[in-house]
C-alpha cells in the first residue's frame, strides 16, 4: 500500500535487517469470504514451514549458524476480515461481524474444542528451539485460521487490523494481553479482494450499484479511508517505527499473463511469483 509523503518515506529504499528485539507479537488477517477456501488450506498446509523458520531457523551452508536468531517470545493471533456492512442488509454482513475481536474457536475437523484468545511460544535466553513445542504450535495456528468462507464480501482487512490493535488491544479491552509493550509486531494480510475499509458507509448500499458489486471497493475509492490512516496508526503503537512490520499475501504479479479477465490467466498461475 501506498499513502502520501507525509505518512510514508517516497524513496522506496530498502531499510536494511529488521530489528531482532526479544518478544515478537505476530497477527495474522484472514479474508473469510466466499472464495478463501483454498487459500485458507493452503496457509494451514505452509504453517509448519512458516513457523519453522521463524521460530527455528535454517543453517547457513556457509557459516552453519543459523540464518538469524530465533524468535524465542511469540505471540501469534488471527483476526477476520468481517466488521459488517455499516448497518445496511448485505448478505454475510450482519451487525459488526468479528468486530476485529481475536478468533480462537476452531471452524475444521481435527481440531480442539478452542484455543486461548493468541498462541503463545516462549524458551529461555539460552535454549535451543523447541521441536515439539513448534510443531503443536504450527498445529493448532491451523485449526483457528481456517475461519470459513460465510464472512463479509466487502472486507475490510485495514480497518480490521487498525482496531484489533489500536482499540481492542488496550487494558480491558477483548484483545488485552495480545500486544507487548516491547514486541515487533507484525501485521500480515492474506486476501484475494480490494480492501473496502469504508469511511462513507454508504459505501455498503446496493441500491447504489450500477456495476457488479464485487467491484464497488475498486470504484469508489474515494469513500474508502485513507492508507495513511493505517500507516500512522500502525507507526504509532512503536517509538521506533522498524519495529511494525507490515506483510502481505495478496493480489497477483503485476505480469502481461496476469493482466485481463480470469478466463484469461491460465498463464498467471505459471508465474514464479504466484507459486
Amino acid at each position: 500500500v501506498q499513502a502520501d509523503d507525509t505518512a510514508v518515506d517516497p524513496s522506496g529504499d530498502d531499510a536494511g535487517p529488521l530489528p531482532s528485539p526479544t518478544r515478537v507479537d505476530i497477527l495474522v488477517v484472514v479474508d473469510d469470504s466466499g472464495s478463501m477456501a483454498a487459500e485458507q488450506d493452503n496457509l494451514r498446509a505452509a504453517m509448519p514451514a512458516l513457523v519453522g523458520a521463524l521460530l527455528d531457523p535454517p543453517l547457513d551452508p556457509v557459516t552453519g549458524q543459523p540464518v538469524h536468531a530465533p524468535v524465542r517470545d511469540l505471540h501469534l493471533g488471527v483476526i477476520g476480515t468481517n466488521l459488517g456492512a455499516g448497518g445496511y442488509g448485505v448478505s454475510g454482513c450482519d451487525g459488526l461481524g468479528d468486530d476485529a475481536i481475536l478468533l480462537h474457536t476452531p471452524q475444521t475437523a481435527g481440531c480442539d474444542a478452542a484455543y486461548p484468545l493468541f498462541l503463545s511460544y516462549l524458551i529461555g535466553a539460552t535454549d535451543p528451539p523447541d521441536d515439539a513445542a513448534i510443531a503443536e504450535l504450527s498445529e493448532d495456528f491451523g485449526c483457528i485460521a481456517v475461519l470459513g468462507i460465510e464472512g463479509c464480501g466487502f472486507e475490510q482487512p485495514l480497518e480490521a487490523a487498525h482496531k484489533a490493535l489500536l482499540v481492542h488491544a488496550r487494558p480491558g479491552g477483548p484483545n488485552d494481553g495480545f500486544l507487548r509493550d516491547d514486541s515487533l509486531i507484525l501485521i500480515v494480510f492474506i486476501t484475494d479482494e480490494e480492501d473496502c475499509s469504508a469511511e462513507d458507509n454508504a459505501l455498503f448500499d446496493l441500491t447504489a450499484v450500477s456495476y457488479p458489486v464485487n467491484l464497488r471497493c475498486f470504484q469508489e475509492k474515494d469513500m474508502l479511508h485513507d492508507v495513511s490512516r493505517y500507516v500512522n496508526g500502525f507507526r504509532s503503537l512503536r517509538a521506533d517505527p522498524d519495529h511494525v512490520v507490515v506483510g502481505m499475501i495478496v493480489g497477483v504479479p503485476l505480469a502481461p499473463a496476469c493482466n485481463g479477465r480470469g478466463t484469461h490467466l491460465a498463464g498467471c498461475l505459471d508465474q514464479p511469483a504466484m507459486e
